[in-house]
């Protein structure tokens, strides 16, 4: 066992937070993945494989950002994403209609809970298997979280905070786009999109690890 493996979870999400900044062309490489969230659609496909492809190198002891390459291969990846995102998310449209002024315990946000904890699971599963249903076997979603809980209720937590953290930031700068002029917005839409794919990057880093810890078998990207 490594001496990463030996480290509480909580150490394991400081060295998540800040593992870009170790590698030479980390920041340019996720600058790059920052920028194409400004392509809405076509950006956003290949911006949502490149995490699994990270994913998939930190399971393998490989903390460095792969090139921004192959992007047929990243395309596939992302598109599984937002099949996933789209398809564990449509519940929403109703449940919405339930809430009542619920708050905390209303049925959306228990269910956007529930998305946040068995989304990386599918994910995890579908890289391994390379099959879709391997998505929605929660039976298999609930045996990978039960044998890795405490790193994944780790990641759990910080995914649901930075990526809630990392949307409210979007949805901020959209809105001063729209009240404080064209030059203002750019500006925080850049950093609002800078915060959020760092956050993506960190969560990926952290199921990455989850997945080491399972003895998933990922695919090796070189």
């Amino acid at each position: 066992m490594s001496e990463l493996d030996e480290r509480p979870a909580q150490v394991t999400v400081a060295r998540s937070l800040n593992y870009m900044m170790h590698d030479p062309e980390g920041i340019k490489r996720h600058l790059f993945g920052a920028l194409l969230l400004f392509i809405p659609a076509i950006g956003w496909v290949p911006a949502a494989g490149y995490p699994l492809r990270v994913l998939c190198r930190v399971s393998h002891g490989n903390e460095r950002l792969p090139r921004w390459e192959r992007f047929g291969d990243l395309a596939i990846k992302g598109m599984v994403f937002w099949l996933a995102w789209f398809t564990y998310n449509l519940p929403l449209a109703l449940l919405n209609r339930l809430d009542g002024g619920l708050g905390l315990t209303s049925p959306a946000l228990l269910w956007s809970v529930l998305v946040y904890l068995f989304l990386p699971a599918g994910l995890i599963l579908y890289l391994e298997t390379g099959s879709l249903i391997s998505l929605y076997r929660f039976d298999k979603h609930l045996e990978l979280i039960r044998r890795t809980f405490r790193d994944y209720l780790a990641a759990w937590l910080v995914t649901m905070f930075a990526w809630t953290f990392g949307g409210l930031g979007m949805a901020a700068a959209l809105n001063i786009t729209r009240t404080g002029g064209s030059l203002l917005g750019l500006a925080a839409f850049m950093l609002a999109a800078f915060t959020l794919y760092w956050s993506v990057l960190t969560t990926a880093h952290l199921f990455g690890r989850v997945a080491q810890r399972s003895a998933a078998r990922l695919p090796q990207i070189d």
